[in-house]
């Protein structure tokens, strides 16, 4: 059902598609997901073991979003527009900037492989600066297949995940559902070829949870930090794990929080005092829609808002943080005991946000729903464990 579902959902868009980079998630990306399907009907008529399914899974994940990344990472020498998007070219060029001691956040990029891009695009660098990071060797060693940065991003991603979807206490099926949201279904694959970013920074939240939940401190205040380092809604775990309480007593998720937000600030404190003013610019007040053009692709109720009246997008944005303020508090009233409640409080922080904020990325609801749905695999064992950790010895 899941794979017949993204089968039918990249068939829905593909008259939509327009550049050879999301032709992967039209009708090609449908006819992949189609055969999945048959196969996996095939497998479940036949009552095979679960360890085929798996396969099949590792097989889907090749055909949409493995061999994607690496096609369009070689054929963008040809055609930087049709098969890279404006991410992938501002996160390189960001990079190169740094390397030639430029700030990335004030450069304009008016030349290179951006210069035919919206003027907002080539003024901006909207995200945390270790991304930087994923952008260097392309800075560094040229034009090449294995330097693009979506290639970058899925090496490391793959290095991460699959132990943490490994280790993490769920049950073999929870296990392949979280791969497959993660990174086979439509929920998942197409951020992997047209972007990369945010499986990556996914699957470092991943990481730092299934560390908490294995009581793993500085293991988890490292990932986190990393995602925090490089992406502003990996932010929304901090708050959650430094409330989390472990045997009556909240010194674990406190630690764990407090390594993370030491290794974010690390890595944005520099960019502040470098230039204060357009730190802020490029990766809070733009992101939110300011200095952006009026658009109406994402549907969420903050958009429309903004949509019919622009100017209200301060108010907005105040009501986004009462909202997240509010909810908070009742989660930290209610009490955080493990790691799924970490993952399932930070997943409806963030969709409250998503929702309510005058501008927003389709692609960023990928981070509540895989949030959502680690929470739900390992509640059941996170509670047993929590519990038993609670009696006296």
């Amino acid at each position: 059902m899941l794979y017949a579902a993204s089968a039918l959902a990249a068939f829905a868009i593909a008259p939509d598609v327009g550049r050879a980079a999301r032709c992967d998630l039209g009708a090609r990306g449908g006819a992949r997901y189609a055969v999945g399907a048959l196969v996996a009907w095939l497998l479940v008529s036949r009552r095979v073991s679960i360890r085929a399914r798996a396969i099949l899974a590792s097989a889907v994940f090749a055909a949409v979003a493995l061999v994607p990344t690496i096609l369009h990472a070689d054929a963008r020498n040809a055609s930087v527009t049709a098969h890279v998007k404006s991410d992938v070219l501002i996160v390189e060029q960001a990079a190169e900037s740094l390397l030639h001691g430029r700030n990335p956040y004030v450069v304009i990029h008016d030349q290179g492989s951006l210069a035919e891009w919206p003027a907002t695009t080539k003024a901006h660098f909207p995200y945390l600066p270790a991304i930087l990071v994923l952008g260097m060797p392309r800075a560094v060693a040229g034009p090449g297949t294995w330097t693009d940065a979506r290639v970058i991003y899925l090496a490391i991603t793959l290095a991460i995940a699959v132990p943490s979807i490994l280790w993490l206490s769920a049950s073999v099926e929870g296990r392949i559902r979280a791969f497959q949201v993660m990174l086979v279904l439509v929920s998942g694959a197409p951020l992997v070829f047209t972007s990369g970013k945010e499986v990556l920074v996914l699957s470092l939240v991943l990481a730092s949870l299934v560390a908490l939940q294995r009581g793993h401190t500085f293991a988890s205040g490292a990932s986190a930090g990393l995602a925090a380092a490089m992406h502003q809604l990996a932010w929304v775990i901090l708050p959650m794990t430094a409330f989390m309480l472990t045997r009556g007593r909240a010194t674990t998720g406190r630690k764990a929080a407090a390594i993370a937000a030491s290794i974010a600030i690390a890595a944005v404190g520099p960019f502040l005092v470098w230039d204060a003013g357009a730190f802020v610019e490029d990766t809070v007040l733009f992101p939110l829609g300011f200095d952006q053009p009026v658009v109406g692709t994402t549907l969420t109720p903050g958009s429309l808002v903004a949509g019919v009246a622009p100017s209200a997008r301060w108010v907005l944005v105040l009501v986004t943080l009462i909202a997240v303020a509010a909810y908070t508090v009742a989660v930290v009233r209610r009490g955080v005991r493990a790691a799924s409640d970490v993952a399932r409080a930070a997943g409806i922080l963030l969709l409250i946000a998503l929702l309510l904020a005058p501008r927003v990325r389709l692609a960023y609801f990928a981070f509540p729903a895989n949030l959502l749905l680690w929470s739900r695999i390992a509640d059941r064992r996170d509670h047993v464990c929590a519990v038993r950790a609670s009696e006296p010895l």
